[in-house]
């Protein structure tokens, strides 16, 4: 007989997982260590998830080496899904990890191409560089409440160096100093070793001796010499960003075989967000940290961290996501990969015989689990080979499982899959082919640490224990309890119960003998479990049961036996729960016709018929409260035109309901009244007690769902309506309601009123044409019925809108907006908004709620129109079809400003009377069409003569104010008397406008005077400027001076050249006169004679030449020929300044 061992690859009772299943993300260092990571390596699965995941990491750091940073990694999934073997074996691949026996990460890997090109490309990058370097760890196990202080021990302990940053910086400047390795040999030849000393650092002597030896600056006895190290390296350093991107920056130096480059760097942080929990300040300060070394250090150095969620999980993690925005996340499949081609590898010669056992098992195995999440798959038949001794659904549920105790805070001691699927294999390796692991296997598994952390209590563990007598069916019981604990921590999402089919699914472990048998013992099992209170029957469930669990019990079924026998709280509850059932049933919103207009139903749960208002009242009574025959006499008397919709609920199965709401409510009142369990079996009970709820509570819905089925429907007069379910029903009913409630519905029920608005707003002449009608707009139905509605009085736009939605129309609201619209456009109704005429192209929305309409008496028929609108076109008023009330507005204003622009103050002629303008602006609405139609001739004539006062106006009043201006210069000519009187006239007989222009003559003649005068004045101070300028340029003093000179003195004492006169226009006349008027020529030639005199001056001074200072050398002089020497050096200096011309002056 085969026996399961033989069927593996490698037999699993003949080894051990060297790394107990667990990755640790540490640099190997002791023998045993090297050994495992040479096995994680070398049994490394690089497929799936992990593949994606290792190529995405690779490629995203070689494509961001050109780019200002690179992008952190966030990866992440389930407790024991293999992030740490993953960054793990990165790491290792990275700097290709070299191992004792001389092979390398890389040459022993299992690695599809696409990663090892990656791999290739990096080591590429990292000859370019520095190189390639590494450092990793966890984070979870620290210490430090400073995530810079973490981060920054990862990486000085991957390099060697020690943790404490003081004695890291001591150990750096030894380095640096390129003393190490002297401190080392000189410390060995005393006794002692380097790294002892270093953990007493302040205090070592030998220390301090060997560095005085190498530095006798530092001090010549130990003490001073320690000194200096205290104070260079204190013990209590703050480590601040900046100063663990420094310290890092150091420690890449040293690494790097490449002086002045930083090599290719990758950082792991393992367990990040279990160092992190709910602390939002660590959060911040990881970000802040990361984000500071990836920036200072450019593109050169990746992060890459792990958690269990995706950073989008919680707030605490997406305070991440600005850094890390690479995110790999690793699946359930790829778990499953990795087992099937390590621990559960079989041999080729055996999987044909294996293949057909489980074959034969179809039935029995595709039958478990059913009808559950973790049930049989089409896909599971792929894998019953590669997964066995585990079947599918096991392996599913142990997952379920797992992740239901990692939510309690267990998961980070519990076993992984790998140790688990390693361990069932051993544990049935030595039964024979066709046995199988037990659903409750993983309990013996996990039982030691789930007591550790409490997760299992002692006294269930003692009750699934005792539950074995010796016998089989003890030993049976004890794994039905072991397996009822297990079930309890699967979310109930998964929708599996603790029911005796699951149970017996869960402990079949003989696929050949099948499970007949033992599904047939394990009800009378459960049954002896119940009687001696080891288990609860909650339905068709079954729950551990607890001392604690007990006393929650019996409190809860005192409770229920009381509330059975009151009547007033049974029948609160059915009455709510029979209301809440039908309105989740059927929605109340309803929409009629074709223009589906908008419609509310409403539940009335009263002893008397409801009064009928806007809604259709849904009258619902139940068999406890009346009867059925009431029903129909009640429907029968409200009449054929009620819109009421009565529903009846019959009273079913008796009193069937009774105990479930009992039940259902002593659940709730003991779950809301006992205080908060603090232990596991309190949570249990308290567990045990909600089952009780969720199972009565699906009792109660599932009869008030029998009862729903079989209820009556009926309409005003007794008629009783069909259909295939009760929502059919209601919704058949409430349409046939509605018709009774709004019977003059039909006369608007079309889905294109709002065509009918657009045209109008538009201005076309016959906006109803959108919905076929072609008539006079105040005969259409719904339009003749909001003329008369409206009326000469007037309606605002919402009492319109709000009398002709409620019964007995119920128009679509488009209905009634299209109306008030087309027979606006049509002249029937005038509109008001914010007090001001409303135009047809704002009346939208809120504007129709908001304006005022009012039936016109006055109708405009369609050739007066017509004329208005001959009218507004020949004025060059532009106007709409349809708003030509707004044009006629706009026309009356504009007659009125030309009104005020053809005439004005003197010499303009007074203003035209235009009151008549004024009374047609008083009148609004049609009258206003009305009296403009009247009035179309005196407007068309006016309007033109009023045009051509004004545009005289415009042209000739700059001409006046000219000539006026003009005059006020030609004051002291003898012209201005006579011209002055002229223009005198045309001011008081207001004379401006008239024919021919009364001021070009006026203004020629005086003009003409000026352009004279100012002649004349010019010509004598010209005279005047050149006989002067004759005597300056002829002066001695002012030919000796340059060019440069010349014009300098020139432009300060104005003596530039006469301007010539412009004198073009009249315009160009005053402002010359402006300037210089005609007195002032006059002063302007007399001030000529004072500018040469202060320019012959100013020539005079420059013309003379700069005395130079001589000075004098003291000098002792003892006799008469030192004196004469000196004087003729004196004398010989002063005469070599005077030759150059120039005066000397001596000290």
């Amino acid at each position: 007989m085969t026996l399961n061992k033989q069927v593996f690859q490698k037999d699993p009772t003949s080894y051990s997982l060297p790394n107990d299943g667990i990755a640790k993300v540490v640099a190997p260092s002791t023998a045993a260590e090297w050994d495992v990571a040479h096995y994680e390596v070398e049994q490394f699965v690089c497929e799936g998830s992990y593949r994606d995941g290792m190529r995405r990491m690779l490629e995203s750091y070689l494509t961001n080496l050109s780019q200002p940073t690179q992008k952190a990694v966030w990866v992440h999934g389930f407790y024991g899904c293999g992030k740490s073997q993953l960054v793990r074996m990165l790491e290792f691949l990275w700097s290709d990890l070299r191992f004792p026996d001389g092979s390398t990460a890389r040459g022993i890997a299992n690695l599809p191409p696409d990663v090892r090109d990656a791999l290739t490309e990096l080591s590429s990058a990292g000859r370019q560089r520095g190189g390639l370097w590494s450092a990793a760890g966890a984070l979870g196990s620290g210490n430090s409440s400073d995530p810079s202080s973490a981060i920054l021990g990862i990486v000085l302990r991957s390099a060697g160096l020690p943790e404490r940053v003081s004695l890291a910086q001591f150990d750096i400047w030894l380095r640096q100093q390129g003393w190490l390795d002297q401190v080392r040999a000189g410390l060995e030849t005393r006794g002692r070793r380097y790294s002892d000393e270093l953990q007493h650092l302040y205090m070592s002597t030998a220390l301090a001796q060997e560095l005085a030896k190498l530095d006798p600056g530092l001090g010549s006895l130990p003490h001073q010499v320690l000194d200096k190290i205290r104070s260079q390296f204190p013990a209590n350093v703050t480590v601040t960003t900046e100063l663990m991107v420094h310290i890092m920056r150091q420690v890449f130096e040293l690494e790097s075989n490449k002086q002045g480059k930083l090599q290719c760097v990758l950082i792991v942080i393992d367990e990040l967000q279990q160092y992190l929990g709910d602390s939002v300040e660590k959060a911040d300060m990881v970000q802040e940290a990361v984000e500071a070394a990836v920036s200072r250090f450019e593109s050169s150095v990746l992060f890459v961290a792990t958690g269990q969620s995706a950073l989008v999980a919680n707030p605490i993690l997406q305070k991440l996501q600005g850094r890390f925005t690479i995110h790999v996340a690793l699946e359930d499949r790829d778990t499953e990969e990795v087992l099937r081609q390590t621990v559960l590898r079989k041999k080729p010669i055996a999987e044909l015989e294996l293949k057909s056992l489980l074959e034969n098992s179809r039935g029995e195995i595709d039958r478990h689990l059913g009808g559950t999440q973790i049930g049989p798959e089409s896909a599971d038949a792929g894998f019953l080979t590669t997964d066995y001794p585990l079947l599918p659904t096991r392996r599913r549920f142990w997952q379920k499982v797992l992740r239901g105790l990692d939510q309690s805070g267990t998961a980070a001691r519990l076993r992984t899959q790998l140790r688990l699927a390693h361990e069932a294999a051993k544990e049935a390796g030595d039964e024979p082919i066709g046995c199988i692991v037990g659903g409750d296997f993983v309990f013996d598994q996990q039982r030691p640490t789930l007591l550790q952390t409490a997760a299992l209590s002692r006294a269930i563990d003692e009750s699934i224990s005792d539950a074995s007598d010796g016998s089989e069916d003890g030993r049976i019981k004890s794994r039905i309890c072991a397996l009822l604990f297990l079930t309890s921590k699967v979310h109930e999402s998964v929708g599996l119960k603790a029911t005796v089919d699951t149970l017996a699914d869960l402990l079949v472990t003989d696929l050949r003998v099948g499970s007949a048998s033992l599904r047939q013992r394990i009800p009378a099992l459960l049954d002896k479990l119940v009687e001696q209170g080891t288990v609860m029957r909650v339905g068709d469930e079954y729950r551990l049961q607890t001392p604690e669990g007990s006393e929650w019990d019996r409190d809860y079924r005192s409770r229920m036996g009381a509330i059975k026998g009151d009547d007033a709280r049974v029948g609160a509850e059915r009455h709510r729960a029979v209301t809440e059932a039908i309105q989740k049933l059927f929605k109340t919103s309803l929409t009629q016709g074709a223009s589906r207009s908008p419609r509310q139903a409403e539940f009335c749960f009263g002893p008397e018929i409801p009064t009928v208002g806007t809604k259709v009242p849904i009258w619902v009574q139940t068999g406890w409260d009346t009867g059925e025959l009431a029903m129909k006499r009640a429907a029968v008397s409200a009449g054929s035109e009620s819109p009421v919709v009565f529903v009846f609920l019959p009273k079913l199965s008796g009193d069937s309901l009774r105990p479930e709401i009992a039940g259902y409510l002593a659940a709730e009142d003991v779950l809301n009244t006992r205080p908060a369990p603090e232990t596991d079996d309190g949570r249990a009970a308290m567990s045990n007690i909600r089952a009780h709820r969720d199972a009565h509570q699906r009792a109660i819905a599932n009869t008030v769902e029998e009862v729903l089925a079989n209820a009556k429907v009926m309409l005003g007069g007794g008629i009783e309506v069909q259909g295939p379910d009760l929502r059919t029903v209601l919704e058949k009913a409430c349409q046939d309601a509605l018709l009774r409630l709004y019977m003059r519905f039909p006369e608007a029920d079309l889905s294109t009123w709002n065509r009918v608005s657009d045209k109008a707003r538009r201005g076309d002449p016959d906006p109803l044409g959108a919905i076929g009608y072609n008539g006079d707009a105040s005969q259409h139905p719904v339009c003749k019925e909001v003329l008369t509605y409206v009326g000469v009085s007037g309606k605002q736009g919402n009492d319109v809108r709000r009398y002709f939605e409620s019964p007995p129309y119920g128009w679509p609201r488009d209905a009634v907006d299209a109306a008030l619209l087309a027979l606006t456009a049509a002249g029937y109704l005038r509109s008001t908004y914010k007090s001001q005429s409303a135009r047809l192209s704002e009346l939208t929305g809120t504007a129709i709620q908001q304006a005022e309409f009012r039936a016109e008496q006055r109708i405009i028929t369609l050739e007066e129109r017509t004329e208005i609108r001959r009218l507004l076109q020949d004025l060059g008023v532009p106007f709409r079809l349809g708003e030509e009330g707004d044009a006629v507005s706009q026309l009356l204003n504009r007659m009125k400003d030309l009104a005020e622009a053809a005439g004005g103050e003197a010499p303009l002629p007074v203003r035209p009377q235009a009151g008549y303008i004024n009374g047609l602006m008083d009148l609004s609405g049609n009258e206003r069409l009305a009296g403009v139609y009247e009035a179309r001739a005196r407007l068309r004539e006016d309007y033109h003569a009023w045009s051509r006062a004004r545009e005289k106006a415009r042209q000739r009043m700059p001409k006046w104010d000219l000539l006026l201006s003009l005059l006020r210069q030609a004051i002291d000519l003898s012209v201005c008397e006579e011209i002055a009187a002229d223009a005198s006239a045309i001011l008081e007989n207001r004379r401006l406008l008239a024919e021919p222009n009364p001021v070009p003559p006026l203004l020629s003649k005086v003009a003409g005077a000026l352009r004279d005068a100012l002649k004349e004045a010019r010509d004598r101070h010209l005279a005047a400027y050149d006989e002067k300028m004759t005597d300056l340029l002829g002066n001695e003093d002012w030919s000796r001076l340059s060019v440069d000179q010349q014009k300098e003195i020139r432009a300060r004492r104005g003596l530039g050249p006469v301007p010539p006169l412009k004198l073009d226009t009249d315009e160009d006349l005053l402002h010359q006169l402006q300037r210089t008027p005609l007195d002032a020529w006059e002063d302007k030639t007399a001030a000529v004679a004072e500018r040469i005199t202060q320019a012959l001056l100013d020539a005079a001074r420059a013309a003379k030449p700069t005395a130079q200072r001589f000075s004098l050398k003291p000098a002792m002089i003892a006799s008469e020929e030192e004196l004469d020497a000196y004087l003729d050096e004196v004398r010989a200096g002063a005469l070599k300044i005077i030759r150059d011309g120039r005066p000397v002056v001596l000290p």
